[in-house]
């Protein structure tokens, strides 16, 4: 459950209103680098989606919501191998999640992208690069099975679904449409949880704070 504070900082992010140097400039002529010392414009895509600073917070969004999946696949019969190594002609690949149900295997494999992407195209990059060939006979060798099939988990860091992705999903019977809400709010938590990171106190000299950084109420539970 979340508290009515995280409530109203998720429904921040999935509009786009949290404090960054880019919207609290307003188009005035201000510094709107990123306070890590990237060289890129400090938005709420940056801090969420590339920034050095929160590339831990990133690893554990994209982990929490791997993990979700993986706990509903037994429900539908299937054991689950977490992130196997499947070496191929073309290199090693380490999807996710594959999944074994008498002779068939299931890939799966979990994204959180920038808002700007189309969704459904990430699905499809993501399903072709583990339907090639060579993948999917090395999967065939190394489980003895017969059928593979391939998928993926893709939203956006606000929470919104590739409509193709959630439809597999649901086909296969390991996820319901309560639970697509589920795994939105996961990435909106996690998404919050990087901003605090990225905000932490300890990270960034008192010269370089902002005004938004003191008496902020989205870092302030956590930081006060």
């Amino acid at each position: 459950m979340l508290s009515g504070r995280d409530y109203l900082n998720c429904n921040k992010i999935r509009i786009g209103a949290l404090p960054t140097k880019s919207r609290s400039s307003r188009g005035r002529a201000q510094d709107r680098k990123c306070r890590a010392g990237c060289q890129a414009q400090e938005t709420l895509n940056h801090i969420l989606q590339h920034c050095h600073r929160t590339h831990a917070a990133r690893i554990s969004r994209h982990n929490a919501i791997a993990a979700y999946i993986a706990r509903k696949m037994p429900r539908s019969g299937y054991q689950v191998l977490h992130e196997p190594l499947i070496q191929t002609a073309n290199g090693a690949r380490k999807p996710d999640l594959v999944g074994i149900i008498g002779r068939t295997a299931l890939i799966i494999d979990a994204q959180v992208v920038s808002e700007q992407t189309n969704l459904n195209q990430a699905h499809a990059r993501k399903v072709s690069y583990y339907e090639e060939p060579e993948m999917i006979q090395a999967i065939r060798q190394k489980y003895n099975i017969q059928e593979v099939k391939v998928t993926s988990i893709t939203l956006s860091w606000k929470g919104v679904w590739s409509p193709k992705s959630a439809t597999d999903l649901g086909r296969l019977g390991l996820i319901t449409t309560r639970e697509l809400k589920v795994v939105s709010t996961r990435a909106l938590i996690g998404g919050l949880q990087a901003y605090r990171m990225f905000n932490a106190p300890s990270q960034f000299p008192e010269w370089c704070c902002l005004p938004y950084r003191h008496n902020n109420p989205v870092l302030s539970h956590t930081y006060s």
